[in-house]
Order: C-alpha cells, then sequence, then structure tokens
C-alpha cells in the first residue's frame, strides 16, 4: 500500500470539493494544501489504473519490438490507453492502491515523451533535442526490460 495514500482523506476531500463546488466555490482557491493532496491522490488513482492494464502495456511493447506495428502506431496507443485511464481516473472515488503504482507509472511517463520527441525524418531535418525513431526503438527495448524486472520482484 502506498504510504501516501488515505482512502478514508481522499474520500473526504472529494466529497468537500464537490461541496464547495455546489456552493460556487473552488477547493484550489479556498484551501491550496486540501487541494494539492486531492490532486497527489488522483495521481496515484491514475498510476493504479496504468498499473492495473500493464499487460496490455506489456502487449503493444511486444508488437512494436516484433514489428507489428510502427513507432507512430505504438505511440498513438499509448496514448490513446493513457488518455482512457485518465477519464476512468476522473470517475472512479477511491480504490486500493498498489505500492508499485508510481514506478510502473514512472517507466510509462519517461516513454510518453520520447514518444513525443521522436522525428522519424532524417537527422539533417530534425528538431533539436528531438530522437530517432531507432533511439526510440532502444528506449522501448529498455523500458519493456525494466518492467518485466520490476514485475518479478
Amino acid at each position: 500500500m502506498n504510504n501516501d495514500y488515505n482512502k478514508e482523506k481522499h474520500y473526504q476531500l472529494l466529497k468537500y470539493s464537490r461541496d464547495l463546488r455546489k456552493q460556487g466555490k473552488f477547493i484550489g482557491k479556498e484551501f491550496r494544501e486540501d487541494y494539492l493532496k486531492l490532486l497527489s491522490y488522483s495521481v496515484i488513482i491514475s498510476s493504479q489504473l496504468n498499473c492495473e492494464i500493464q499487460g496490455e502495456y506489456l502487449g503493444i511493447f511486444k508488437e512494436f519490438l516484433s514489428n507489428r506495428i510502427t513507432s507512430v502506431k505504438f505511440c498513438e496507443i499509448l496514448e490513446e490507453k493513457r488518455e482512457l485511464n485518465d477519464e476512468l481516473s476522473d470517475k472512479l472515488q477511491c480504490d486500493i492502491i498498489h505500492e508499485k503504482v508510481a514506478n510502473f507509472t514512472e517507466f510509462l511517463g519517461n516513454l510518453s515523451t520520447s514518444c513525443e520527441v521522436c522525428d522519424r525524418n532524417p537527422e539533417s531535418y530534425r528538431l533539436p533535442g528531438h530522437i530517432s525513431e531507432s533511439e526510440l526503438r532502444k528506449e522501448i527495448e529498455e523500458t519493456y526490460l525494466q518492467i518485466e524486472k520490476f514485475l518479478e520482484e
């Protein structure tokens, strides 16, 4: 269980935030510390959701690494899954949080950033700070191995 997560406190903050909204107020303006705590709980919930579909993530890694999908398709699927999880996270109240969720989401976050800066153009046309498709492939391979090792622990 994540030491920073308190299910009861999370529920109280969600309820409090809704009550304030009904009064035309916003928790972020009224009580900044509570708002930041509520945001941190939301991140934990989102991380839990990502961890719950780890098999799906590993599946798209395998598809890409076995050349069944392109890097463009890989990045599209990754972004789709992130958006769906964000939507679901917003709808959820509270759930039991697994202690490994933050680490798992960090793997995905780093890879999402790499997808955003992947430039499939020749190096002479690439923007500074962007990476090639082969560099993206290497990162995907490394991340896949890190996730496999992480899940075995």
